[in-house]
């Protein structure tokens, strides 16, 4: 189980490096693992690093979908499917 995804895009970010790419070589590595990911709101950062950071994290959590069997989405404790 993977939790926080989110954070290892965040290193990346932070290290300069290209998260898609990044999480493309390391994705086919989780293969049957549950990934958990927190889903990042539409807020403005005011830091660049920020911004970089929310967008990568929408393209690489689309990215782990386009991989995944099934995804769920979870809101206030009621989940949603959204594949699978």
């Amino acid at each position: 189980m993977i939790y926080h995804a989110e954070e290892l895009v965040r290193q990346w970010v932070y290290a300069g490096a290209d998260a898609l790419e990044a999480a493309s070589h390391i994705i086919p590595l989780w293969k049957d693992s549950v990934i958990i990911t927190q889903e990042i709101q539409s807020f403005s950062p005011k830091m660049e690093e920020e911004r970089q950071w929310r967008e990568a994290v929408i393209q690489v959590n689309a990215l782990l979908m386009t991989y995944a069997d099934t995804v769920e989405r979870v809101r206030n404790g009621v989940a949603t499917n959204l594949k699978g």
